[in-house]
């Protein structure tokens, strides 16, 4: 594990107000470019032609094509952040944890298609709802394993921010699972054991994309890359100006040597006052979203049986296993493939639907869509 760098108050409030400034710009960037909205310059300025273009990255709600799909940016920032509650160990994927924990390679190779059709059953169920379509139609892609990440799901992905604010938040609070809800670390929970007492969080500069981009076009492999998730459905990554790093089953953020790791000593005063800075959590963690059908992810969390339609998706993106002897294998496991372990009514669908029905695209993530045109010159 790299070296981790102690820093105090004042370096962390230096970093709220790095974070600070990065909005200012944005926002001032934004108002230029719809001021000049529409105008047509007498002459053309090459300097000024890229300057503009560069400035898309700075616009809320700008849309744009990436490897892994067609997302609704928000503004950038100069850094990246993941924080952490704890002085954990190690920084790994939730699949990778889950994975650490089985000693037996082929279970581990099934249990890793297990969590696929997992994740497909959650891409089955979020598609009966019509903020999804809405998505869709619009062109725009639904990152469900992204999703599913936010949900507790286990996936290859590891959350990052380009928000201080919202990396400090994950450093400094905890999440109460009887209550359902998000509450600021007590002195009780920062005197509990050693790891307790230090609050994480890893910084990268945002000025590596271009060669992490580069190095996608020469090897068209994802892993390792900064995701951009974006303005997604059901509203929870939309708030955590989210990004995820597509990680191997061995990858550690801690022996990254792309990101800055630092420790804080943790206190009541800083965890109650970011608390509430993120309005008790729901400015990462708002209300809404899949938090109605709550029960149904957890019944999908533990289930041991698929649906037919999950494992044929499964088996459609993985044409070359043998269909009978992977049902097979996953018996070992205790898996099986059959009916769905949902049981959402049409009724709850309808009435998840029934609120956003007429509502348009715009208006729920609260967000104006903008978009360059490009020629393609055939």
């Amino acid at each position: 594990m790299k070296k981790i760098k102690l820093i105090d108050l004042n370096d962390i409030n230096k970093m709220l107000n790095i974070n600070s400034q990065d909005c200012i710009k944005a926002q001032l960037i934004e108002k230029e470019k719809k001021m000049k909205h529409g105008k047509i310059p007498l002459k053309f300025n090459r300097a000024e032609f890229y300057r503009d273009v560069f400035s898309d990255d700075y616009v809320e709600g700008f849309i744009m094509s990436y490897p892994h799909g067609t997302v609704i940016k928000q503004s950038r920032k100069q850094f990246y952040y993941r924080g952490e509650n704890k002085l954990f160990p190690e920084t790994k994927s939730s699949l990778a944890r889950k994975l650490d924990k089985i000693t037996n390679e082929k279970e581990k190779k099934l249990y890793i298609i297990e969590s696929e059709i997992r994740l497909i059953e959650f891409y089955i169920l979020i598609n009966k709802f019509e903020i999804v379509k809405k998505f869709n139609n619009f062109g725009i892609s639904v990152l469900h394993e992204h999703l599913a990440q936010h949900y507790g799901f286990a996936t290859r992905y590891v959350d990052i921010t380009s928000d201080f604010e919202v990396a400090l938040f994950f450093a400094c609070c905890k999440y109460n699972n009887d209550k359902q809800r998000w509450e600021p670390l007590t002195e009780n929970d920062i005197t509990s054991n050693e790891i307790a007492q230090y609050g994480v969080i890893f910084k990268r500069d945002s000025k590596y994309d271009m060669l992490d981009l580069l190095r996608f076009s020469q090897t068209n492999n994802l892993y390792n890359l900064i995701l951009l998730v974006g303005y997604q459905p059901f509203m929870r990554t939309a708030k955590q100006s989210a990004y995820s790093l597509y990680f191997s089953d061995n990858n550690d953020l801690k022996n990254d040597d792309r990101f800055e790791l630092f420790k804080f000593k943790h206190s009541t005063a800083l965890s109650n006052y970011i608390y509430n800075k993120m309005g008790n959590g729901n400015e990462v963690y708002p209300r809404e979203g899949l938090i109605t059908i709550i029960d149904q992810l957890h019944l999908l969390q533990n289930a041991k049986e698929f649906s037919n339609e999950s494992f044929e998706i499964y088996i459609k993106d993985a044409s070359s296993i043998d269909k009978q002897k992977l049902i097979n294998d996953l018996k070992e496991i205790n898996v099986s493939i059959g009916k769905s372990p949902l049981n959402l009514s049409r009724n709850r669908i309808r009435e998840f639907n029934r609120k956003l029905k007429k509502m348009k695209l715009e208006e729920y993530l609260g967000v104006n869509f903008s978009t360059r045109r490009s020629y393609s010159g055939s």
